[in-house]
């Protein structure tokens, strides 16, 4: 039985309805009530192929039990998952280094990301922790903190920060003193998390594909301008998947483990915001910054100052 099937239209006027079950016609092939179908004999998926999946697939390390179907990277125009009406018998899983492009998905999808815990790691120099991760939802709506699998944890302690730009201040998730006690993953924001303990982060539910729009302001007293923004998509993002209409530092910091900002100027292939990633990014004004799923060389680089790299003590 196929793992992983793909679908075309009948070459006719029949129109289509992707939101239609996918199930198994009587002859064994893979069908739709509105046309769809599996044609034998296709090797390859394309970006204009509409998929059906109907065993459980992993994007991300090419290692995996035999239950399930392993890809680095999936580009198709749209998918869904099979089923009778009933019972689903497809799931996508996104993990460490896996990436999925789609214009329309039909069907809900799993985002991990791995955490490394601080428990008995070495501190730096000014005894801050290491092991200090940003964070994103790739999810098209607003995501409630406590639906995050693994986020919020009982059993070991967390710390969960956003930043705010016009008090140039963590704020934390966490209940507690000075905790600020905010509830949700705002779409195209980037968070600081910490965990004492290893644990999987899992963002479950229906994914962005669209444009996301981010207000940026410039009103701080210090590190004036910085915001830390977030990936919303399924797929890795550059520079030039960003636009404003504010202008904008050359470049962007990624956090590495230790609580230090490295500064991206964008210029390079391996300069990318990964899924489930966030970036620094610093404006000269106040704004609007869209983030675009799709890049193009006409948003450009945007001219202009390179980052402070002052930024690098504001981890604390």
């Amino acid at each position: 039985d196929l793992k992983l099937s793909w679908v075309r239209t009948f070459k006719s006027k029949k129109s289509t309805d992707l939101s239609a079950p996918y199930k198994v016609g009587d002859n064994g092939q893979q069908t739709s009530s509105t046309g769809w179908v599996f044609p034998e004999g296709q090797t390859e998926i394309s970006a204009e192929d509409h998929v059906a999946i109907n065993a459980p697939l992993v994007l991300g390390q090419q290692t995996t039990d035999n239950s399930q179907q392993t890809l680095s990277t999936l580009t198709v125009k749209s998918f869904g998952y099979c089923g009778d009406g009933t019972t689903t018998n497809g799931s996508i899983t996104i993990e460490e280094g896996g990436q999925l492009y789609c214009e329309t998905a039909r069907g809900e999808v799993t985002v991990r990301k791995e955490i490394i815990g601080y428990a008995g790691q070495q501190t730096t120099d000014n005894g801050q922790q290491t092991s200090w991760y940003t964070i994103s939802s790739p999810l098209k709506d607003v995501t409630s903190i406590s639906s995050v699998s693994g986020l919020l944890t009982t059993e070991s302690d967390y710390d969960f920060y956003r930043y705010d730009e016009s008090t140039h201040t963590w704020q934390n998730a966490k209940p507690g003193e000075g905790s600020t006690n905010f509830q949700t993953i705002e779409l195209g924001r980037g968070y600081l998390y910490a965990n004492a303990e290893n644990t999987t982060l899992e963002f479950t539910g229906n994914i962005n594909t669209e444009d996301v729009n981010y207000t940026l302001t410039a009103d701080g007293e210090k590190l004036t301008g910085f915001h830390l923004v977030g990936n919303p998509y399924t797929h890795d993002i550059s520079f030039n998947h960003l636009s404003a209409d504010a202008e904008l530092a050359n470049g962007y910091y990624v956090l590495n483990g230790e609580g230090a900002w490295g500064a991206a100027l964008g210029s390079n292939a391996e300069d990318v915001i990964k899924v489930g990633q966030g970036a620094l990014i610093k404006t000269t004004a106040d704004g609007m910054l869209t983030i675009h799923y799709q890049w193009s060389e006409a948003f450009g680089c945007p001219s202009g100052f390179p980052i402070a790299v002052e930024c690098s003590s504001c981890v604390s």
